[in-house]
């Protein structure tokens, strides 16, 4: 509600003759009690709308808040979104590329002569075959190879300088909400997983030719360990 201050009396002239000038310092002095209470009673509600607009500025910057944060949940899910895309597209690619080498070989120029192979050094293919080799008996993924633990640090690049490929297996552990941890073969990302509440083990594994460089990316998690099959 509003709270009307009364109208304050004039004051008697100095000039006024002694009668008037009490009657009006009389007035005068009786409207001070009603001003006063008026005054208070402004006081009480300013102070009652400032106590309202101060709780309804926090709602509001706790509101302000909690949008933001609903924002960036939101990013970080598209941003995996995005990545899952990326990974779904190249898988595609990879099984068109495959589907299109099944569909040109020709398994009667793999087949051997009569009198069986020596096998000294690489092979030649046989005529009409693609290629001038094939891979050298010590150059088969597997023969050779073992899980070895290594030390790897998140964000730094590694290479497989081997001849062979080598699989990559990978987990850490988080307590935070919103964790992940990715494989990244050059500039890709091959490998994701991440959990959008607090969990105890996050684990990827990927594959990394030879030659080429891989690292790996950890978010919001920590005890990074890393095994390779080389």
């Amino acid at each position: 509600m509003s709270v009307t201050i009364p109208p304050f009396p004039d004051p008697p002239p100095t000039r006024d003759d002694p009668e008037n000038f009490a009657q009006r310092a009389d007035a005068v002095m009786l409207a001070f009690p009603a001003i006063v209470t008026a005054m208070n009673a402004q006081n009480v509600e300013n102070n009652a709308l400032n106590t309202n607009v101060n709780t309804k500025h926090a709602e509001a910057l706790e509101a302000a808040g909690d949008a933001s944060d609903a924002a960036g949940v939101a990013t970080t899910q598209a941003g995996i979104a995005l990545a899952q895309a990326g990974i779904a597209t190249s898988a595609a690619e990879d099984a068109a590329d495959s589907a299109a080498a099944a569909a040109t070989f020709v398994p009667a120029n793999y087949v051997p002569r009569a009198g069986g192979i020596t096998m000294t050094g690489h092979l030649s293919v046989p005529a009409g075959a693609a290629g001038n080799e094939v891979p050298r008996a010590n150059e088969v993924f597997g023969k050779g190879q073992s899980w070895q633990t290594v030390t790897r640090t998140s964000g730094v690049t590694y290479t497989n300088s081997t001849s062979k490929p080598i699989i990559v297996v990978a987990s850490a552990t988080s307590s935070a909400v919103e964790n992940g941890l990715s494989g990244l073969v050059g500039s890709d990302i091959v490998s994701w997983s991440s959990w959008p509440e607090t969990s105890t083990n996050i684990n990827i594994n990927f594959i990394v030719p030879p030659g080429n460089t891989y690292k790996i990316e950890v978010y919001n998690a920590s005890a990074l360990a890393v095994k390779e099959y080389r």
